[in-house]
């Protein structure tokens, strides 16, 4: 049998339905002995499906199979003493304990963090729930449409004027999966170099807030900015006004569906010249507010469209630098040649159905399939052992003995954006020295975007994005088209533990700087690269960030009501869940090093990890031939579920999950005529499925005349699930997250004081700051880093500066 990097590593499942599940996944496909306990009649999952023949069988289900191979399992009804014993004498000798209960339970079985403490003492507890394990919410029920409420993932996505809805695809807890999976190798380090147990408590609803683009502090920044403007005699009223109308995004074309994402000035310049609209290439802003001009380029861009295919615009938009991207279903996606080129789709463990083999792609150490899912076993199976090891899995090797885990590694950050920075923040938040490296010519894109003073001469330094996304780190500048920059560079490397990039692939092999390269400088580095779409294939070179990604992967597809005739556009979560999954392969990846002396290099191709996420739709159609559809804010187990809309503007989001609740909500509505006359049909939930659209009528009728706090109230007094759809002006104090203390203050040199969202997941021993430090400024560790410790002299470094090699203000290209 193939030694992962994590063999060794015990872990003792207890998760059930998916973020459990998915979380131990990761660490099972890595190495890790990995022990299912599953309750009397097994995991709920294992009723999801998809099926063969759409035949139910618990052993059969192919999300369940997907998410449990190369595990195995036992059945205990930790309700139970002898249950309960049962599972305290596998903790005892497991280094990891998983778990997804509600707040509460896992104490109710006598197996909470003082009991498996006293049965062993270094032992590491991941705790994932709704809400987390503290706060006024904690005990609240939620489904998946209520914690995309609660975590504002429940919104139009570029529909102006449509419903909120949610994303598709069980996309919220494979999120919370792969955070939990990233912090449980980190408490597993931290509990053996502690020498004491490590519990972390995760919140999905903290999750899901964290993986949006900080619009919250884009909007206080944005406001500031308002105010400030005024009090010096600036605008004073609305300016051209805000945009109206939506051009490109995900489109039809002759063949299919396309996704053309703008996110800049020069995007839509390229894609006016490339759909034959070049007359606008200086009129976004008009094309966006102004119904006629909106009209007139719609018309002409819709011919351009009906006359080419899927294929033939991503090839022209691509050549243009446009990230683009054919929406992707579980038929087109399986079937792309970027897929069918790697490969990456194989057959499930024990056959039956293809499905995605693994988020990354690790040369020296890689994920294996070891076995199938475990069938689920009766009740009087003998609970299984834990395989043998020869040490305990210490999974890092930085030396140092300090109480911050991370401590002692040296990480330089050449990521840009968003999901390689966010990598090296979870690091540099942790105690790692990670060095953050740009380019005067050519800082981090995200510098740019969400800008709102811009006659500030240091405007480039105030983004919320950017900021949100780079605090605790040092940074340096380093123009790479000079040798000059590529000597220091490699210099750099000499003293690296990991270097991370995610730009497209020719931009450091233009440079001479690919792994080959890097290796030779430091041969047990870990470099870590994370292209859109992969190192090989036919769309290596295509530039996609989350949106053409999210398009790429199905989870587009997915997204949105089954009747829209549009489709619609979710993504911006994805760039941190990539992260996440590329910090598991690095901890990785640095247990490997600690056992053999040796490097390597990890590909995240973004597309593959998306769709490891997103995997359910290949699964079905690779299964029964059939192509998954949209399901909207409904579900296919639970009635009444919807978001409804309320005055003022705001959206309730709810779910009945068993008819006492359905007899709750009728008494909230104050047991109304309509239901009183088809009492018998709607006393069941298959029932209320078939009445869906009748019920919904009648729901949103009630709704309109309420405030939405009142039908929170009314719900929750009979136990439904239920929350508001939070939206970027109730993000700062939304109770919940100011009790659990979500936003910490840092002050920036140029910004001042600003909140910022922290890690959703809580470490019981990092009780300081979650970051070290406001994010620095560009170039601002020049002198320290290039002078003081690779000791070049002040002359030297004014040499570079002059020559703008290195440097501390952006320098723009000349017009």
């Amino acid at each position: 049998m193939s030694e992962g990097p994590f063999d060794g590593l015990r872990v003792l499942d207890l998760g059930h339905q998916v973020a459990g599940p998915y979380c131990t996944k990761i660490l099972a496909d890595l190495g890790a002995d990995v022990i299912k306990v599953e309750r009397p009649g097994g995991d709920p999952l294992r009723a999801w499906g998809p099926f063969p023949g759409d035949c139910p069988d618990p052993d059969a289900g192919g999300l369940f199979r997907y998410l449990n191979a190369n595990k195995r399992s036992v059945v205990l009804d930790l309700a139970t003493e002898a249950g309960a014993e049962a599972a305290r004498t596998l903790a005892a000798d497991a280094d990891l304990v998983v778990e997804n209960f509600r707040p509460g339970m896992l104490e109710s079985f006598g197996l909470g963090c003082d009991a498996l403490r006293d049965v062993n003492g270094h032992i590491a507890l991941m705790r994932i729930s709704n809400f987390g394990q503290t706060g006024p919410q904690r005990d609240l029920p939620a489904t998946d449409l209520v914690i995309q409420a609660a975590g504002a993932w429940v919104q139009s996505y570029t529909a102006p004027g449509a419903d909120p809805v949610r994303v598709g695809g069980r996309m919220a807890e494979h999120v919370a999966g792969a955070f939990a999976a990233c912090a449980a190798v980190t408490a597993v380090h931290a509990a053996r170099r502690r020498g004491e147990a490590v519990v972390v408590d995760l919140s999905i609803q903290e999750t899901l807030v964290g993986t949006l683009p900080y619009s919250q502090v884009a909007m206080e920044a944005a406001r500031k900015a308002a105010v400030k403007r005024a009090a010096a005699g600036g605008e004073r009223g609305g300016g051209a006004g805000p945009a109206r109308f939506a051009s490109f995004g995900i489109v039809r074309c002759k063949d299919g569906w396309v996704g053309i994402n703008i996110l800049t000035d020069a995007h839509w310049a390229a894609a006016c010249r490339v759909a034959g609209a070049p007359e606008y290439a200086e009129s976004r802003g008009e094309v966006a507010r102004n119904p006629v001009d909106h009209e007139t380029f719609s018309h002409k861009v819709r011919r351009w469209l009906d006359g080419h295919t899927a294929e033939e615009i991503l090839e022209q938009c691509q050549a243009a630098r446009i990230p683009t991207a054919i929406v992707g279903s579980g038929k087109s996606l399986v079937e792309s040649s970027q897929c069918t080129a790697r490969p990456f789709f194989v057959e499930a463990p024990g056959g039956g159905f293809r499905q995605p083999a693994f988020p990354y792609r690790m040369s020296g150490s890689p994920p294996v399939f070891r076995s199938p899912a475990p069938a689920l076993p009766s009740n009087s199976e003998q609970t299984p052992r834990w395989r043998g090891r020869e040490r305990a899995p210490l999974v890092l090797d930085m030396g140092s003995d300090s109480d911050l885990p991370f401590r002692g590694l040296r990480v330089l950050d050449l990521g840009t954006f968003w999901a390689g920075p966010y990598m090296g923040m979870y690091l540099a938040s942790l105690g790692a020295d990670v060095v953050k490296v740009e380019s005067i010519q050519r800082p981090d894109g995200f510098r740019f975007i969400a800008a709102v003073d811009f006659s500030d001469p240091d405007w480039y330094e105030a983004g919320a994005l950017f900021q949100g996304t780079n605090h605790g780190k040092r940074d340096v500048t380093l123009d790479l088209s000079q040798e000059a920059g590529r000597n220091l560079l490699l210099r750099l490397v000499e003293s690296a533990d990991v270097l991370v990039e995610n730009f497209a692939p020719r931009v450091l092999e233009r440079f001479g700087l690919g792994y080959a390269a890097i290796r030779a400088a430091k041969p047990d580095i870990i470099m870590v690269r994370m292209p859109a779409f992969g190192l090989e294939g036919p769309w290596r070179d295509y530039v996609g960030w989350a949106m053409a990604i999210a398009q790429a992967a199905g989870i587009s597809w997915l997204t949105g009501d089954p009747a829209d005739e549009d489709l619609r556009n979710p993504g911006g979560f994805l760039d941190p869940a990539v992260a996440m999954h590329a910090t598991v392969a690095v901890q990785a990846a640095l247990a490997h090093r600690r056992r053999t002396g040796k490097g390597q290099m990890i590909e995240m191709a973004q597309l593959e990890t998306a769709a490891c996420m997103c995997a359910e739709p290949v699964i079905e159609y690779s299964m029964n031939g059939r192509v998954q559809e949209r399901e909207g804010n409904r579900s296919r187990t639970l009635a009444p579920q919807g978001v409804y809309a309320c005055r003022e503007g705001a959206f309730v989001a709810w779910s009945v999950r068993s008819d006492a609740e359905w007899r709750g909500l009728v008494c909230a509505m104050g047991d109304p005529l309509w239901v009183r006359a088809g009492a018998s049909e709607l006393a069941t939930s298959e029932g209320r499925r078939e009445r869906a659209d009748e019920i919904d009528e009648h729901l949103r009728a009630w709704t309109a005349d309420l405030a939405a706090g009142e039908v929170v109230e009314l719900l929750r007094e009979h136990g439904i699930p239920v929350a508001e759809v939070l939206t970027t002006p109730g993000m700062y104090g939304e109770p919940q997250l100011e009790a659990r203390n979500y936003y910490l203050t840092l002050e920036h040199p140029v910004t001042g004081k600003r909140r910022y969202p922290v890690w959703p997941m809580r470490f019981s021993f990092h009780t300081g700051p979650a970051y070290p430090g406001a994010t620095a400024t560009l170039g601002q560790h020049n002198d320290e880093i290039l002078g003081g410790e690779l000791g070049l002299e002040p002359a030297e470094l004014e040499r570079l500066r002059e020559q703008d090699v290195i440097g501390e203000r952006w320098k723009p290209p000349e017009a």
